[in-house]
């Protein structure tokens, strides 16, 4: 929206709820909306650099260590620490092609029910890090593909 405030044209937008109001610096309407179509596309953008720097800080291996020391099961340590050998210093943002090569390398030793209880552990981090702890903007845990189970069955001994 554009206003005119004395001889000068203003843009006004909002932004989550939130009202920006920025000059134009221009005494023309017509040159004054080119000037706040810029101002918008570049106020945006910084917004997307600011998001990606944010999450780009943050690596698998600090929301692993997170992630076990407030409330990961006892029963996962092992599995989490399997999977911080493969993707310790991986950003966040990208994990996704990262976690695929790791389940690649691990189905060529491991069973299929081992490496998606590894790749849970992969997706429980990613979902505490965007529900939780905001350090995501989107939910990668659901980019995150397993193996099908079906025709896996498990032995009990008692």
């Amino acid at each position: 929206m554009l206003l005119q405030q004395g001889k000068i044209w203003h843009t006004k937008f909002k932004h989550n709820g939130e009202t920006i109001k920025r000059t134009t610096g221009q005494t023309n309407k017509k040159e004054a909306e080119k000037v706040a179509r810029q101002i918008r596309k570049s106020f945006l953008k910084e917004l997307v650099k600011s998001k990606l720097e944010k999450s780009a800080q943050y690596t698998f291996g600090a929301a692993l260590v997170k992630w076990i020391e407030t409330d990961a099961p006892q029963s996962m340590l092992s599995h989490a620490r399997n999977t911080l050998i493969h993707l310790e210093h991986v950003a966040l943002v990208d994990i996704i092609p990262a976690a695929h090569d790791m389940k690649a390398e691990m189905a060529k030793r491991l069973a299929e029910p081992t490496v998606n209880r590894r790749l849970s552990v992969v997706q429980t981090v990613l979902n505490k890090a965007y529900k939780e702890w905001e350090w995501l903007d989107q939910p990668l845990g659901d980019k995150i593909k397993k193996f099908s189970e079906k025709g896996t069955e498990r032995e009990f001994y008692l």
